[in-house]
């Protein structure tokens, strides 16, 4: 619960975007808690705000950029119904604000509101067709939908126009990856890493596509390739343990065991409460007979994980522990 103090400091950040709806809320929020008389110009202040920009007259630059800018402050807050609610009142008194239907589609896509995302996007599109950030946030609206085909072709369509853009080749090569093409996948990949050779994501998405070939088509080499690149993203990014988690499995799946647990322990320094990965050392240490060693995890497994009973597995390895220092 926010005190005095930190309503009364909210209040003043929000007046200093002339947001004075959330300000006049954090005041009186302020006032409810310390009925300190000298908030109450504060207070009436705002009001006096919305009112003046309630009647406002649809020449009001101003006020459009005040409803512009507040929507941009509701975006980075993560309030997008409120940042919808403000490009809205922009766009009704300039049809034509394409920032704030760029930001609205924006917003909408991130409450999978993807039909609506693409009017706004559609409505961008006939000011400009050639407008490559808008076709990529189109594909991203129909990714959302599930709507691969016409994804690819807006991204395909941004390509014609910038060609070397690596975000409009890495949004292609996941979307063939979503769709099992493998070998499409990793040529947009390549693409970009011919351009971008550091590129991380690419390396990673590389990584996966190989594995995910490898699992699919029983190539033992797939995974070799994958490890060569996930380790190329690690280079870059080395406590992603999104991408360590791949690695493990990857090492797993050419059966380096004793690579993966140092993988997998290399996570648990990262992320010590992750009973995936603990329960997968556990059980590497049982199968290779170090029982005491198992101990050790499946205590820590039993402490973290409450709903699992971990007692006859512990009892089991203890007394195999016992008879194997004997």
């Amino acid at each position: 619960m926010k005190t005095h103090e930190e309503w009364l400091n909210l209040g003043y950040d929000f007046m200093a975007v002339s947001n004075f709806e959330k300000a006049r809320r954090c005041f009186e929020n302020s006032y409810a808690i310390k009925p300190d008389n000298s908030i109450l110009p504060l207070i009436n202040k705002c009001r006096d705000e919305i009112i003046l920009c309630t009647n406002s007259t649809t020449s009001n630059i101003d006020y459009i950029d005040k409803l512009y800018l507040n929507g941009n402050l509701m975006m980075v807050m993560g309030d997008f119904e409120s940042a919808i609610n403000y490009y809205d009142n922009a766009i009704t008194i300039d049809k034509n604000f394409t920032n704030a239907i760029f930001y609205k589609g924006i917003a909408l896509v991130s409450l999978s509101r993807y039909e609506e995302a693409i009017s706004c996007y559609d409505t961008l599109l006939k000011i400009d067709p050639k407008d490559t950030d808008v076709l990529e946030k189109k594909g991203i609206a129909l990714t959302g939908m599930n709507n691969y085909e016409k994804a690819i072709a807006c991204y395909k369509a941004a390509l014609e126009i910038t060609p070397r853009e690596p975000k409009l080749l890495l949004n292609l090569g996941r979307l063939y990856q979503n769709y099992g093409n493998y070998k499409d996948a990793i040529a947009y990949y390549d693409q970009v890493l011919y351009i971008e050779a550091d590129n991380m994501h690419a390396w990673y998405f590389k990584g996966q596509a190989l594995s995910e070939q490898g699992l699919s088509t029983s190539l033992q080499n797939k995974f070799e390739e994958s490890l060569k690149c996930l380790n190329q993203a690690l280079t870059l990014e080395p406590q992603n343990i999104n991408m360590l988690k791949d690695k493990a499995r990857a090492l797993k799946n050419i059966g380096s065991l004793n690579e993966m647990v140092k993988c997998n322990e290399r996570i648990l320094e990262l992320a010590p409460n992750d009973l995936h990965v603990l329960k997968e050392i556990a059980e590497y240490y049982k199968n290779s007979h170090k029982y005491a060693t198992a101990v050790i995890y499946y205590e820590r497994l039993a402490r973290l994980d409450v709903h699992t009973d971990y007692s006859y597995e512990l009892t089991n390895l203890v007394a195999k522990a016992e008879r194997v220092s004997r």
